[in-house]
């Protein structure tokens, strides 16, 4: 790319996108417009326009070949000749807002059958004024080697406070490259499709459960649906759990069974459970309001923080309708 000013580039990955365990992040809602390029009119696709800053290349959407879906758009590169920083890709014309203060993450897949690199998206940011700040992302050579005849994934994070040139930033334009740094004097091709672009959500805190703390059956009477469970969420030394709000607390679907009379909250109970000089959260779950059931062998717990980080966590259990167990 050919920008007026160039930021230094987040770290780049590559491979198959992983799947999403306890403790990941989460990614909110994708922002990029027609991210499989499957809408689309007049041989091009909804917007998506092209964008050769300055190299001569042939720009196709692709209707009948995708990596999930039916289409993708392509960029052929004419010449391997080079001017400074410029590279080829397609551009989202529309602003796409920016929220401040959070993360985001930037994705897109890439196929060649001829040698061509597809790089990872480039972000150009604006003020509201429409004033360009600058961009990160595809704005250096990759590095890459694309194999020939499998779909390859990309994405690279960023935090906006990480660069103080964009700190007024506004709104984003997309950009999805093809590295012709890497083939120069070779004509090739680039697939791009499934393109992402949003926030990273907090994925949730892994916490210490106890239910029935003092008990090592953890036995819970399926045929009493009066029964109350009690559950701590314990302080270790790299979490306080007076910090979780009890109110978002729920246990196999329940909330707290203790509440004021008055108001209608549920109560907070902090006491040292486990005996360790630190303050624990100590709630109860009515069993009959949970989703347990005679047939249960683990009870979850989950909730947030007073700062709104998600917590979850979980512990065992014996239930069944046979009394008490041995240790109870």
């Amino acid at each position: 790319m050919r920008e007026p000013r160039r930021t230094r580039s987040p770290r780049v990955r590559t491979g198959r996108a992983g799947s999403r365990r306890v403790g990941d992040p989460t990614l909110g809602p994708n922002l990029a417009p027609n991210p499989s390029f499957e809408s689309g009119a007049a041989g091009a696709p909804q917007g998506w326009a092209p964008n050769p800053n300055t190299v001569p290349a042939t720009f196709e959407w692709a209707e009948s070949f995708g990596r999930t879906e039916s289409a993708s758009v392509r960029i052929v590169t004419t010449n391997g000749g080079l001017s400074a920083f410029a590279t080829p890709g397609w551009r989202t014309p529309g602003a796409i807002p920016l929220q401040t203060g959070s993360t985001y993450r930037a994705s897109v897949w890439t196929y060649t059958s001829d040698g061509g690199v597809g790089h990872v998206p480039a972000i150009q940011f604006f003020r509201a004024d429409g004033t360009f700040l600058g961009a990160i992302g595809a704005t250096h050579p990759s590095g890459l080697t694309d194999p020939d005849g499998t779909w390859v994934y990309k994405e690279f994070d960023f935090d906006i406070s990480a660069f103080p040139g964009l700190a007024d930033a506004t709104h984003v334009r997309l950009i999805v490259v093809q590295d012709i740094f890497e083939t120069v004097g070779t004509q090739t091709s680039v697939y791009f499709d499934d393109v992402y672009f949003g926030e990273i959500l907090p994925g949730a805190l892994v916490v210490d459960v106890d239910a029935k703390p003092g008990s090592d059956a953890n036995h819970i009477n399926c045929s009493n649906g009066r029964e109350v469970i009690p559950v701590a969420i314990l302080t270790t030394p790299d979490f306080d759990a007076t910090t979780v709000d009890h109110r978002t607390v729920t246990f196999a679907g329940a909330s707290e069974t203790h509440v004021n009379r008055r108001t209608g909250e549920s109560r907070r109970h902090v006491e040292d459970v486990d005996r360790d000089g630190d303050p624990d959260l100590l709630l109860h779950f009515r069993y009959g309001d949970t989703s347990l059931t005679c047939d249960s062998t683990e009870g979850r717990l989950s909730g947030y923080t007073y700062e709104g980080l998600p917590v979850e966590g979980s512990d065992a259990l014996l239930v069944s309708a046979r009394g008490r167990a041995p240790g109870d």
